[in-house]
């Protein structure tokens, strides 16, 4: 099976397996809420703001909320992410498989956040939220001020010669 065998405990992890219901697969894109084109790392040169993609929190613990009543459709218009996020649903089928394991019903969900702490920030608190939300807002409003630079200016040919 695995260097982890039944005998080392597996057989609790069979059962815990066995038992799920719901699976929760996050992916985390590295460019945030914010895309300015070729300067964020995507491969597009739209700029775009979607504030309706979840900010991850540094909390131990959460409780999950009703849905947001919003309209979140012009956000899902285009939505970015690292990978192919299947590719989550498939290491868990291999590690299903390798263990022998047959849920009967599962319900998978894939969610999408955005990680503040790969900028250097944590959220873990409602107050340093709306700080980091009020920044966020502050590049969007004025990106020339955070050092963003949203228009090339074209040269003339031999501008440089």
């Amino acid at each position: 099976m695995t260097s982890f065998t039944l005998a080392q405990g597996g057989q609790a992890f069979v059962e815990t397996l066995t038992q799920l219901r719901e699976i929760f697969f996050i992916s985390t894109p590295r460019f945030g809420r914010q895309n300015f084109g070729y300067q964020s790392g995507t491969e597009t040169p739209e700029t775009m703001f979607n504030r309706s993609l979840p900010i991850v929190a540094a909390t131990p613990t959460f409780e999950r909320l009703h849905r947001d009543p919003r309209s979140i459709a012009q956000d899902l218009r285009k939505v970015f992410v690292a990978s192919d996020p299947r590719h989550m649903l498939l290491l868990w089928e291999q590690l299903l498989k390798t263990w022998q394991v047959s849920p009967p019903c599962i319900e998978y969900r894939f969610l999408l956040a955005f990680d503040p702490t790969l900028g250097g920030d944590a959220i873990s608190t409602r107050t340093s939220a709306e700080k980091w939300l009020q920044r966020e807002d502050d590049v969007w409003r004025n990106p020339s001020a955070n050092g963003i630079v949203m228009k090339i200016e074209r040269l003339p040919v031999g501008a440089f010669i």
